[in-house]
C-alpha cells in the first residue's frame, strides 16, 4: 500500500486531504509541522509527502532540503503553496520537488499528480532490481569491456552527428543581426539552452533566450518545438502574450514531468521605441543606456514554461520606453551561478558590477563576460551551460519601412486568402492585415472602424462559424465565463475549419473610395433573413455585433445559409 505523509500546519486542510485520501486506499499520516513532519519521514518512510511552503517554524524549502539530505529510499515530494508563491515553486521544484499545486487544492489535479508520482516511484523500482542485476553481472560486463569501448566511441560520433543537425534545426543564423551579439557555452555536445532572434520589417525585432532544465541532450529535447513555434509565430508579427501560450501549451503537451522552459521573450519596437518583454523564471533582464548607465530591471514574474497549463498561466508582460543605444541583457542562470574551485559562486552581485564598470574596447562586452567567468572559474569544471545576448536599441532602418508593402497600386488594392485549422488555434491571423491598413494613408484615418468591422466579422466566423459556439451564451454574465471556457477549449483542440476572406479597397477621383470585405467560414451559417434587433433595442451583454456593423457599414448583406458576409464601408 502506498504512504502519504501530509505536512501542513492547517488542520482542516490536513484532515480533509487524509479523509480523501484514505478513499483511495491509501495509507496516510498527517504532522502539524516541519519538524515533526522530519521525524515521520525517517521513522514511517513514506513513498509520497504533501509538504506545505508557508509554515511556521521550519518552512516547506527547508523541510525538502532535510528530506533530500536524509531520505535512504524512493520518495517524491509535491509541494503545496498558496498564490503569490510562483519563486518558492520554482526554487522547490529545482530543489528536486516532483510538482506544486496551488491552494485552494484541486483534488483531481492532486490525483493525477499522486498517480504520476506512483509511475515514477514503480519505475525506482525496476531501475533498482535492474541495477542489482547489473552488480551481479559485473564480472561478465569487465570481459566485454574491449566491445563496450568500441560500441561507446560509435554512440559518441552518433551523437556529434545529431548535434551538428540540431544545431541546424534551431537555424541561429538569425542571430547574426548588425544589433545582436550572443555568447553560447554548452557543458555538452547538446545545449540545453536556447538563443534565437528574428527581424521585423520595421527594423525591430523578437529575441528568446531559454534554459532548460538540466543541460545535455535531455534539457535541449524541447529546442526545436519551440524553434519552430517561435519563428512561425514571430514572422507574422504575432503578439508576445500569443507566443508565450502557444509554447506553454507544447511544452505542457509533450515534455516529462520536471522538465520545464525558463524563458525571456522580448519584442523591440523600433518606430515607436519600446520593448515589450516577458520573463519567467530567467535572472533578471538588465537594461543599461548609451553611456552603460543602469537604467531598469526585469524580474521573472512568471512560471516558466511547460510547468502549468495555460489556463493558470496568467502571463505578465512589460512594456518599457527605449531610447537609441539602450542595450538589453538576457541571460541564464549559468552565468551567474558559475562556481570556482573555492566554492564561491560568480552571482548577480558581481556580474552587474562587472557589467557597469566595463568600457567596451578591444573586446565586446560579452566576450568580456566570457573571459571574466573564466577566469573566476579557473580549474574548477563547468556545472551548467552558459547563455547570453545583447540587443542594442537602433535607429529604425528607413528603406526598410518604406518598402514594407512596395506597391500599393494607385488605383486599390485586393487581397485573398485562406486561414485553415492549424493557424486558427495558435496565431492572430489578422496582425498583418492591419499592418497593412496602417500603412495606406487614407485607410489610416478610418482603421478604428476598419478594425472594428474586420474584428467583428472574424470573431464571428471563427467563434459561431468553426467552432460553432452558442451566441445566446453572452445574453449574461454567468453565460459569458461559460463562452469564454467553451471558446479557449474548442480553439485548443480545432482540427479542421476554415475561414476564407476577400478584401479590396476601390479609391475614386475625389479622395474617397470604397472598402469592401467578404468573409466566409465553414461553418452551418444561421437564418440571417429573421428579423434581427436594432442597436438601441438590444440591452443585453452580446447579440449587438450585426446591429452595430449595420450602424458603421454602408451594406451589410448575407448570403450562401449564412455563412457568407459581405460589408461596403465608405472611404471619405
Amino acid at each position: 500500500m502506498i504512504k502519504i505523509l501530509i505536512i501542513d500546519d492547517e488542520e482542516l486542510i490536513r484532515k480533509r486531504l487524509k479523509k480523501i485520501l484514505e478513499l483511495d486506499d491509501f495509507d496516510v499520516i498527517t504532522a502539524e509541522n516541519g519538524k515533526i513532519g522530519i521525524q515521520n519521514f525517517v521513522d514511517q518512510k513514506p513513498d509520497i509527502v504533501l509538504l506545505d511552503i508557508k509554515m511556521p517554524g521550519l518552512d516547506g524549502i527547508e523541510v525538502l532540503d532535510l528530506i533530500q539530505e536524509k531520505k535512504k529510499h524512493h520518495a517524491e515530494v509535491i509541494m503545496i503553496t498558496g498564490h503569490g508563491g510562483v519563486e518558492s515553486a520554482i526554487q522547490a521544484m529545482r530543489k528536486g520537488a516532483f510538482a506544486y499545486l496551488q491552494k485552494p487544492i484541486d483534488i483531481d489535479e492532486l490525483e493525477i499528480d499522486i498517480q504520476n508520482a506512483i509511475k515514477k516511484l514503480d519505475m525506482h523500482k525496476q531501475l533498482d532490481s535492474h541495477v542489482v542485476a547489473l552488480e551481479e553481472r559485473t564480472a561478465e560486463l569487465e570481459k566485454t569491456n574491449i566491445k563496450m569501448e568500441g560500441l561507446y566511441r560509435k554512440l559518441r560520433h552518433d551523437y556529434e552527428v545529431a548535434a551538428k543537425v540540431f544545431r541546424k534545426v534551431i537555424r541561429r543564423d538569425d542571430l547574426q543581426l548588425k544589433n545582436v551579439t550572443y555568447m553560447l557555452s554548452s557543458m555538452d555536445i547538446f545545449c540545453g539552452d536556447l538563443a534565437i532572434t528574428l527581424p521585423k520589417p520595421d527594423g525591430g525585432l523578437y529575441a528568446f533566450l531559454g534554459d532548460f532544465t538540466g543541460h545535455g541532450l535531455i534539457a535541449a529535447i524541447g529546442a526545436i518545438p519551440v524553434t519552430d513555434i517561435f519563428y512561425a509565430m514571430a514572422r507574422v508579427n504575432a503578439p508576445i502574450l500569443d507566443i508565450v501560450l502557444a509554447i506553454n501549451k507544447k511544452l505542457k503537451e509533450t515534455l516529462p514531468t520536471g522538465l520545464f522552459l525558463a524563458a525571456c521573450i522580448g519584442e523591440l519596437d523600433s518606430d515607436n521605441r519600446t520593448l515589450s518583454i516577458w520573463n519567467g523564471g530567467n535572472p533578471d533582464v538588465l537594461i543599461l543606456d548609451a553611456k552603460n548607465n543602469f537604467k531598469t530591471r526585469v524580474q521573472s514574474k512568471n512560471l516558466p514554461l511547460g510547468v502549468v497549463d495555460n489556463k493558470m498561466m496568467n502571463p505578465k508582460i512589460e512594456t518599457l520606453e527605449m531610447n537609441v543605444g539602450d542595450r538589453i541583457f538576457m541571460y541564464s542562470d549559468g552565468v551567474i551561478e558559475t562556481f570556482n574551485s573555492n566554492g564561491e559562486i560568480f552571482g548577480q552581485e558581481r556580474f552587474e558590477t562587472f557589467l557597469l564598470n566595463y568600457a567596451p574596447m578591444n573586446l565586446e562586452t560579452l566576450d568580456a563576460i566570457r573571459k571574466e567567468l573564466s577566469n573566476f572559474r579557473g580549474e574548477a569544471s563547468q556545472r551548467d551551460d552558459i547563455t547570453m545576448m545583447e540587443v542594442v536599441c537602433i535607429e529604425p532602418d528607413i528603406r526598410t519601412n518604406q518598402n514594407r508593402f512596395k506597391a500599393l497600386p494607385k488605383t486599390g488594392w485586393h487581397l485573398s486568402f485562406e486561414i485553415q485549422a492549424d493557424t486558427l488555434r495558435s496565431v492572430d491571423s489578422l496582425t498583418n492585415l492591419f499592418a497593412k491598413i496602417k500603412d495606406d494613408q487614407k485607410l489610416n484615418k478610418h482603421k478604428e472602424n476598419i478594425f472594428l468591422i474586420l474584428s467583428e466579422l472574424y470573431t464571428n466566423a471563427l467563434d459561431y462559424g468553426v467552432l460553432k459556439i452558442d451566441p445566446g451564451l453572452k445574453k449574461s454574465i454567468e453565460g459569458f465565463e461559460l463562452y469564454f471556457k467553451e471558446r479557449f477549449e474548442r480553439l485548443n483542440n480545432i482540427l479542421d475549419g476554415w475561414i476564407k476572406i476577400n478584401i479590396a479597397y476601390e479609391p475614386d477621383d475625389k479622395e474617397a473610395g470604397l472598402f469592401v470585405v467578404r468573409m466566409e467560414d465553414s461553418g452551418n451559417g444561421f437564418d440571417y433573413l429573421r428579423q434581427l434587433p436594432k442597436l438601441e433595442e438590444n440591452p443585453a451583454f452580446g447579440g449587438r455585433g450585426i446591429p452595430l456593423m449595420q450602424s458603421v457599414c454602408k451594406t451589410l448583406r448575407y448570403c450562401g445559409k449564412g455563412n457568407c458576409v459581405e460589408v461596403e464601408y465608405d472611404v471619405d
